[in-house]
């Protein structure tokens, strides 16, 4: 992966560093259900997070492709890659990256995965146009691994290789194992518990 000029700049440091700031304080502020009611845990605050009140706003999505591309920049060098993701939580995400990719100058081919192959027409487990580059993984929360467990097996049955996967919340906190590996790929993610007012 090549960066330009514009992709450069939108990456950074002031900008993605307010954009951290800002995403941190929507989704705690309107991404995260809080209950005092809990049956599980009676006395504890019972919370869960629900991103999708961010993903359909383009602000969200735009603040959160600016933080994918630093990690990118970051982690990946110059690897060329893809992204897909299991429906359905990835699919605003899916949607909305390679418009904001053509934004600042750039290619980027999604597509999406099933949870279960279709019965009918196709038979597929993808939906979209695979090309040859490796994939990187996305999805909005990181809790078992067995979704990208699933993923992974997958994208192995069709002859594509992972390369790593992209999470906006990490549900760990900060001072936990940070390996966070799964199927041999490296998680990376935006934030982890200890970001958010859940204790």
């Amino acid at each position: 992966m090549k960066f330009n000029r514009r992709m450069s700049d939108f990456v950074g440091y002031k900008k993605c560093m307010s954009s951290r700031r800002w995403l941190r304080d929507m989704i705690n502020d309107v991404c995260i259900a809080r209950s005092a009611y809990n049956d599980f845990m009676p006395g504890k605050l019972f919370w869960q997070f629900y991103l999708k009140r961010g993903f359909f706003n383009p602000y969200f999505t735009r603040e959160v492709f600016r933080l994918f591309l630093r990690e990118m920049f970051d982690k990946v060098k110059d690897a060329d890659f893809q992204i897909a993701g299991l429906e359905e939580s990835s699919i605003p995400l899916l949607a909305s990256f390679p418009v904001h990719a053509k934004d600042v100058g750039f290619k980027l081919n999604a597509f999406s995965i099933r949870k279960e192959r279709k019965t009918y027409g196709l038979l597929n487990w993808l939906e979209g146009i695979p090309n040859d580059l490796s994939v990187v993984l996305i999805d909005d929360v990181y809790s078992s691994g067995l979704s990208t467990q699933k993923a992974c097996d997958i994208l192995e049955l069709h002859n594509l290789k992972p390369l790593n996967e992209f999470v906006v919340v990490a549900k760990k906190y900060s001072n936990n194992d940070d390996s966070l590996l799964s199927s041999g790929i490296k998680i990376l993610y935006l934030f982890d518990l200890s970001d958010f007012d859940i204790r």
